[in-house]
């Protein structure tokens, strides 16, 4: 969608009323409060509502809540109502963006061929609206317009998720074994608020303030997502953010023309696996990932038999390792050097 986007950067400010801030009082209308109703509800903000009118758990974030299912229906078929409304700008959109064409038709007609065709068909749909979504959002908002109301949105939840887990601990926080103390917002498990934390840290640090207002807005997004981050406790997007704050200058390094492409090439590739290797340096590290995917891991499990599962690494890593994955019954291999 990146063309999309600049398509919609080159547009004059002047016939398009939505290019503002997310402050600015021009231009609050309805379809203003519409898209931060939608992003609160794609970043998972909204969690805790669909709970309580659906009486479903926090960790549910399934497609089975009717409330978000209903919510999920309305907002991407008013979001292609609009994108309809200027077809003429999104005709152009995807006449730029052809390979937006597979994402609205490559999974539909990938149900001739499933062994569920109607769990396809659902998810087929939603892909189709959230691309419209996405059509809709590039033909109404520059870079920087989205990147402030994205900046925004996130600052809300945010927020909310300081007071819900203050106010509300027994919501807000997680007491079982593994997380007990761990932060978890309004966003539903300490992983998801993690993974918003470092979302928002980065869409920040990309906004560049036009007005005193917005500068504040960007100081207080970095500060709460900091803060969120560390008693998240996520330790997995710990080292996500770590990697990003090592791969902003390796991206600027890629762009610069007075090093050679093969070398620039190395040095970034170098780097990705050197983060790749710190994340998993040791059996720590393997254990606090396998906690973050036990649900999922569980579910599998359930529905297909585990045949065989291999381990390797350094010896010492290993023998930390066997007492917690003897349940798994995996096949251990020693490296050497």
């Amino acid at each position: 969608m990146t063309d999309a986007i600049k398509t919609a950067s080159t547009a004059p400010a002047t016939s398009n009323r939505w290019m503002t801030g997310p402050v600015a009082k021009r231009g609050h209308d309805w379809e203003y409060w519409y898209t931060i109703i939608a992003l609160l509800f794609i970043t998972g903000a909204l969690t805790p509502l669909f709970a309580i009118l659906g009486g479903a758990q926090v960790e549910d974030r399934g497609d089975s809540n009717p409330f978000r299912f209903g919510l999920a229906t309305l907002l991407y078929l008013i979001a292609g109502l609009l994108a309809f409304k200027s077809v003429g700008k999104t005709l152009e959109l995807l006449q730029k963006n052809p390979l937006a064409f597979a994402l609205l038709v490559l999974p539909l007609v990938s149900t001739i061929w499933s062994v569920d065709p109607a769990l396809t068909f659902r998810r087929a749909v939603a892909c189709a609206l959230t691309t419209v979504f996405c059509i809709y959002l590039a033909g109404r908002l520059s870079p920087e317009g989205l990147l402030k109301r994205l900046m925004f949105t996130l600052l809300l939840g945010g927020v909310v998720s300081i007071f819900y887990s203050v106010l509300l601990p027994q919501y807000g926080m997680h007491f079982d074994a593994a997380n007990d103390g761990a932060f978890r917002g309004i966003y539903g498990h300490k992983n998801d608020l993690g993974r918003v934390s470092v979302i928002a840290i980065v869409v920040s640090y990309f906004v560049v303030p036009s007005n005193q207002t917005e500068r504040l807005y960007r100081f207080l997004t970095l500060s709460v997502f900091l803060f969120l981050l560390a008693v998240s406790k996520s330790v997995t997007n710990w080292f996500i953010m770590l990697g990003l704050v090592g791969f902003v200058p390796m991206l600027a390094l890629l762009r610069s023309e007075r090093l050679s492409l093969p070398l620039r090439v190395l040095l970034v590739l170098s780097f990705g696996v050197g983060t790749i290797v710190l994340v998993f340096v040791n059996a720590e590290a393997l254990l606090e990932h396998l906690g973050n995917v036990k649900a999922m891991l569980e579910v599998a499990l359930s529905m297909a038999e585990l045949i065989r599962i291999e381990v390797h690494g350094p010896a010492a890593q290993l023998e930390k390792l066997k007492g917690p994955l003897a349940h798994l019954n995996p096949e251990w291999f020693v490296l050497h050097g």
